[in-house]
């Protein structure tokens, strides 16, 4: 297929396209909305058209996910429910042509009821706008890359944009279970009100979302762990601690930091699991304070609750625990080599914060792609034993960096979001750009 492509790369890539986007990629189902709605392309122009659904998204999606990101990005999720201390954007979806000036010239008005409270803010104007990618966008732009094709070539195929509102809304810290009703309505420039459906968002206090947030297993723990800057739940980390208090996966950087980062984003989440500790087993109860602890909160409140006999015992577990790497510290040290475990740790962070900073340190790595080919000399020989050197550390550090990124970008939209701005970013370097145009074609981040 390769060769086919690149020997006749626009017509067959336009009649592929029409063949996908015939079936499933010219839709932007957005999975979040309540009717799954999907929005067809129309052959003849359409004007702009409002959605009367809200979206309800994470506020660190617009303030700290996005900055950065193209005007065309994947659909966001939608929030199931929201925690004491956890911040709530509204987004408005518009379809047709003349999508973004009719959100901009429209005035939106929306109310947020809870525990008795109302907040309204009237007269708002989008803070930011971005056109979503066809369901399916990323896989045709891989395909694309592969057969050398730019895509700017190619006709926006976008049918959808989302307004975000940056309102400052949060869930208040001492709260009992709930509901927040949100409802708004859109002043158009032309034409009557539309008033928007009202969503109800369940508001769920750490008392009742800590006894409903058990893990059956470690796939369920996994599913959490990789979904989880999508859709929030830090008073999970007690449940982990059950989990993995007896398991040796506890201990790796990646899991470490993972919980940790969990408990730095969330006081309440600290302060919650602080006071579920005393009804839990020694192992679990000193795994968390470790957890605690390397977050940054005192522990000695803690300690003075234990017998003596258990304080003594978690004194001495707490001095046996691994030092926790600094995940940014890839330098290659030969005698300890060490450097993937760091990547996954970085993974770990994005996987929580769902920031860039993280995914970009890994992106970097792929500036020692001159050191692969010393890699590729051991492999020659696999049966000989090699000494690790800094090249080698580095050819073993970019092929992992390399595969995990491919890996990653298919897996979640936001990571795809992110290498796309980089792509065409002037501030990185070219040899970054090059390595990630061909992230899907390397043979060297392919999985052996």
């Amino acid at each position: 297929m390769k060769n086919e492509l690149e020997s006749k790369p626009m017509p067959l890539v336009r009649n592929l396209l029409r063949s996908i986007v015939a079936t499933t990629l010219l839709c932007c189902s957005l999975s979040s909305l309540a009717d799954n709605t999907v929005v067809k392309k129309s052959a003849t122009p359409k004007p702009g058209r409002i959605s009367s659904q809200l979206l309800l998204i994470g506020d660190e999606l617009v303030r700290e996910q996005w900055p950065g990101t193209l005007a065309l990005v994947n659909a966001p999720r939608a929030r199931k429910m929201a925690l004491p201390g956890q911040c709530i954007s509204i987004a408005v979806v518009a379809t047709g042509d003349e999508r973004d000036s009719l959100l901009r010239e429209t005035t939106f008005n929306f109310e947020v009821e809870f525990a008795g409270q109302k907040q309204i803010y009237d007269g708002l104007h989008p803070t930011g706008i971005k056109r979503l990618k066809p369901e399916g966008g990323d896989f045709v732009a891989e395909i694309l890359g592969a057969a050398s094709v730019d895509p700017k070539s190619l006709p926006d195929m976008s049918m959808a944009s989302l307004a975000t509102f940056d309102l400052g809304w949060c869930v208040p810290k001492d709260i009992r279970d709930g509901k927040a009703a949100i409802l708004g309505s859109a002043i158009l420039p032309k034409g009557p009100a539309l008033p928007f459906q009202k969503i109800n968002l369940p508001i769920v206090s750490y008392a009742t979302a800590g006894k409903e947030g058990a893990f059956k297993n470690k796939e369920e723990f996994g599913a959490w762990f990789m979904t989880y800057y999508q859709q929030p739940n830090p008073s999970r980390v007690l449940a982990a601690c059950r989990l993995l208090s007896n398991d040796n996966m506890a201990f790796t950087l990646n899991i470490r930091t993972f919980l940790i980062e969990v408990l730095k984003l969330s006081p309440e989440a600290a302060s919650d699991l602080q006071t579920r500790l005393s009804g839990e087993s020694p192992e679990t109860r000193g795994y968390a304070m470790h957890l605690l602890q390397k977050a940054g909160y005192d522990i000695t409140p803690l300690m003075a609750k234990l017998s003596e006999k258990e304080r003594a015992y978690q004194e001495e577990f707490l001095r046996r625990t691994p030092p926790l790497a600094d995940p940014y510290d890839l330098r290659v040290n030969p005698e300890h080599f060490d450097t993937p475990n760091r990547l996954d740790a970085l993974w770990s962070i994005f996987l929580v914060t769902g920031k860039q900073k993280p995914v970009r340190a890994i992106a970097d790595m792929l500036m020692w792609h001159e050191d692969y080919p010393a890699l590729q000399e051991a492999q020659k020989t696999p049966k000989q034993p090699k000494p690790m050197t800094p090249a080698l550390g580095r050819g073993v550090s970019y092929m992992v960096a390399g595969w995990s990124l491919g890996s990653f970008v298919r897996q979640q939209p936001l990571v795809a979001d992110f290498v796309d701005a980089w792509k065409v970013d002037p501030n990185t370097p070219k040899v970054i750009k090059d390595e990630l145009g061909n992230l899907f074609v390397n043979e060297a981040f392919k999985r052996k």
